[in-house]
């Protein structure tokens, strides 16, 4: 069976533009890729804003997929400090996918012109925000001036990898670990 791929955020893209493989690869095909996107014009599977989390995404990110992808996407969605609405959107995504299921997304740095640069961006997100979706992250509580966000977290992730693209992106891939005990 093909692996299953949801695109979030697609745009004019007709596919992922990067996989995993102990390391960020150009994508090379052999997956069912569903696009989503809320712009008609754009043509995807499913018009849908991520804005609303919840807007027909629950029947299609229903924990069947093998990936999902959001290129130059996180940054539209919920605003800056907006925890909640951060790690909801990463919970759902949590929700979406099989069991060590991965998320592959990139984001523009923070220094990058494009971080504020796009009129739609409501956030910047740093590539050290990523941690606090890890279970070990939180063993140093106390000795660093971290929040403690486990109440949010449902989903626990191992990042995998983060790093540059270009002078203006970086991506992350994060792999589905566990249920957060919280939650269970």
């Amino acid at each position: 069976m093909a692996k299953q791929i949801a695109l979030l955020g697609c745009g004019h893209k007709k596919e992922p533009l990067l996989s995993w493989s102990e390391g960020f690869v150009r994508y090379q095909g052999g997956g069912d890729v569903v696009r989503f996107d809320h712009n008609p014009l754009c043509k995807p599977d499913v018009v849908c804003d991520l804005n609303d989390i919840e807007c027909g995404l629950g029947s299609w990110l229903s924990g069947d997929w093998d990936e999902v992808h959001a290129y130059e996407v996180w940054e539209h969605f919920g605003r800056q400090g907006d925890s909640k609405a951060f790690f909801n959107g990463v919970n759902a995504i949590g929700d979406a996918l099989q069991e060590s299921g991965k998320f592959i997304l990139s984001l523009p740095k923070h220094d990058s012109i494009w971080a504020w640069g796009d009129p739609d961006h409501t956030r910047v997100i740093p590539h050290v925000v990523w941690g606090y979706l890890e279970e070990r992250f939180y063993d140093d509580l106390g000795k660093t001036p971290s929040s403690d966000f486990r109440p949010l977290i449902k989903w626990y992730w191992d990042v995998l990898s983060i790093g540059y693209v270009n002078e203006h992106c970086y991506a992350v891939c994060l792999r589905k670990d566990k249920l957060n005990p919280l939650f269970g």
